[in-house]
């Protein structure tokens, strides 16, 4: 499921120039003191491009678009703190991958959260116009 949701973010940027995706990759929140956290995909806009990146290869620009997957390691407690940093730092938008539960959620700063479940389209139109994937895709390979 990583690869998928990574393969259809950087289709999506190379077909039709909204950005660039990123698999597995570390983003500096903030500076003194640091806060570096490693995400399973994150999206760039192309208006925030070129992006930049510290001397030890992390993300310096914040994306507009995260993508956190739930595995058994993580506790949810840990992921909520994850998503409030991102939304802290300036990420518009954070995509959490249930497989467990077989859902996303969709965060946004002062919004209440947005739940797909399996029969819904996963979409983002205000960050990726005429981006849509069928959720169920995303679990095919469970």
């Amino acid at each position: 499921m990583h690869a998928h949701i990574i393969a259809v973010l950087l289709t999506d940027a190379e077909e039709r120039g909204l950005g660039e995706g990123f698999g597995r990759v570390g983003i500096v929140l903030r500076r003194n003191p640091d806060r570096v956290v490693c995400t399973d995909a994150a999206f760039i806009l192309a208006q925030s491009l070129p992006r930049r990146e510290t001397e030890e290869g992390f993300l310096g620009t914040i994306p507009e678009l995260v993508v956190e997957i739930l595995d058994k390691y993580e506790s949810p407690s840990t992921v909520a703190d994850k998503v409030t940093e991102y939304l802290v730092a300036g990420v518009i938008v954070v995509w959490v991958i249930d497989s467990k539960n077989q859902a996303v959620v969709a965060y946004r700063a002062d919004q209440p959260a947005q739940v797909f479940r399996l029969d819904d389209d996963l979409t983002c139109p205000d960050l990726l116009p005429n981006f849509s994937i069928p959720l169920a895709s995303l679990f095919d390979d469970q």
